[in-house]
């Protein structure tokens, strides 16, 4: 049985349509039973008797019924104690299962695998248009059955949804929403369960429509990132983690989280500028940046990952004035320093995109023949050069690019070899971790040069030290 659980808050005007995604009543046998799980979380529309009137034609539905608002994680984790499924499926009340969804995840569990988790597209449901959401298609590609330990991406994964979860791992680990976190607990659950499940699969296929932001009151997430109490709290729980002996031998993913939280930090910090100038930044809201700024050992960070939220070289001067300060505590003259500091940077960033903006007009197809030409180039000690820097840090995962493209096995050709001669020109990535395309667009010196990008990274950057483990 699959417990599909639906937390609901205001939800009369798309739960239908929410519902009618759902494998019909009288589903053929390649699926379980489907439990599905009606939160409402003290709904002030018709949202509670939508839910009964649907559960009084649909035997599958379990309405649950909250006498106060309690939050949408308070209601995940009822549903959780009430659920009777091997698997759970968090859903939205405004989003869909597209298509087979459901089927297309279920068709990827097997005995060792405890989350498979789809791609989700993003709906704009007033004009019924369906686009990539960019983050999702930049950090995670297809994985079948791995440990969650060799992919550093997982710890970006925001979302509970889309999701199938083995509710065993979840009870024996006693693993729960965050009652007291209003914005990204979503996060901070899949964390706690990727520390505990044996292995993962990551599908390409599209297995959920996700609502874009419109008038209906579900959607919380875009209030709360107004609010700098909600953003540095949330912040500071998941670098809480950090500390913990999962992360202590996973040095890449303590990195890649700690740097995403600290450039998620920096850019906050930037939006909530009229609060700082203003004096209005609340006290609980300086303890939680305090608490960040000192928890984040400088050792961990490497601004030269690429993630969705971030940028990378421009962030250094703030980087090292948040070193300077780790440890202590951060007085009122600290915030316009850094405020100030911020906002050179962007400057910095402003113009640093225009560049980036006309580089972009020019054909890839032109940019991979200019770098192929430069390549050309080089000497065959400087050749030899590259391949021993890619074997001795052990940074090129030849697993990886064996799954990843299976033409080049099946061509014969050295993995290392071919990355340097043909992939990054074809923007291949190297490895789980380090994006091609992003780094050619940061660094257009490197056409000039004919360097192969993960070659200069290991060369140019102390921090990469940190990814070679």
């Amino acid at each position: 049985m699959i417990s599909l659980i639906i937390p609901c808050f205001n939800a009369e005007e798309t739960l239908i349509e929410a519902y009618e995604s759902l494998p019909p009543k009288g589903t053929a046998n390649d699926l379980p039973d489907l439990q599905i799980m009606m939160v409402d979380d003290y709904s002030e529309d018709n949202t509670r008797s939508l839910i009964k009137s649907l559960a009084a034609n649909d035997h599958r539905i379990v309405p649950i019924f909250n006498d106060k608002n309690l939050g949408v994680s308070a209601s995940r984790n009822k549903a959780i104690a009430a659920a009777e499924g091997e698997f759970i499926l968090f859903m939205d009340a405004d989003d869909k299962l597209n298509g087979d969804g459901l089927k297309t995840l279920f068709s990827a569990i097997s005995d060792d695998v405890d989350f498979v988790r789809g791609k989700h597209l993003l709906w704009d449901s007033v004009n019924d248009i369906h686009s990539e959401n960019e983050g999702e298609e930049r950090n995670f590609s297809e994985v079948c059955a791995i440990p969650p330990g060799s992919l550093p991406q997982v710890v970006l994964i925001y979302t509970s949804w889309n999701a199938l979860f083995r509710r065993s791992v979840i009870v024996e680990n006693e693993i729960k929403f965050c009652e007291d976190l209003r914005l990204g607990e979503d996060r901070h659950f899949n964390i706690q369960y990727l520390m505990a499940c044996r292995k993962i699969t990551l599908l390409n296929s599209y297995t959920y429509l996700w609502r874009k932001a419109d008038n209906h009151g579900q959607q919380a997430t875009q209030v709360l990132v107004q609010d700098p109490e909600h953003v540095f709290a949330s912040i500071r729980r998941y670098l809480e983690q950090l500390d913990g002996d999962w992360f202590q031998v996973r040095p890449r993913h303590r990195s890649l989280l700690a740097t995403s939280m600290l450039i998620e930090t920096c850019n906050f910090m930037a939006s909530f500028s009229k609060q700082i100038d203003t004096g209005s930044l609340t006290d609980s809201a300086k303890e939680n940046l305090t608490a960040i700024i000192s928890g984040l050992d400088p050792s961990w960070i490497d601004l030269e990952l690429r993630n969705p939220k971030g940028r990378t070289l421009p962030f250094v001067p703030l980087y090292e004035f948040c070193a300077k300060h780790a440890g202590q505590n951060p007085m009122e003259d600290f915030f316009r320093s850094f405020q100030k500091t911020l906002s050179e940077i962007r400057l910095k960033m402003a113009k640093s995109n225009a560049v980036k903006q006309n580089a972009a007009a020019t054909p890839t197809s032109v940019l991979r023949a200019g770098l192929n030409s430069m390549r050309a180039r080089l000497s065959d000690g400087t050749r030899a050069i590259e391949v021993q820097v890619l074997h001795k840090v052990k940074a090129f995962d030849r697993a990886y690019y064996r799954r990843m493209y299976p033409d080049v096995a099946e061509s014969g050709m050295d993995e290392v070899e071919h990355y340097l001669e043909f992939g990054a020109s074809e923007l291949r990535n190297p490895n789980a971790w380090f994006s091609t395309a992003d780094y050619f667009q940061s660094h257009p010196e490197i056409f000039l040069s004919g360097t192969n990008p993960l070659v200069h990274f290991l060369l140019t950057f102390p921090t990469s030290a940190n990814w070679t483990s």
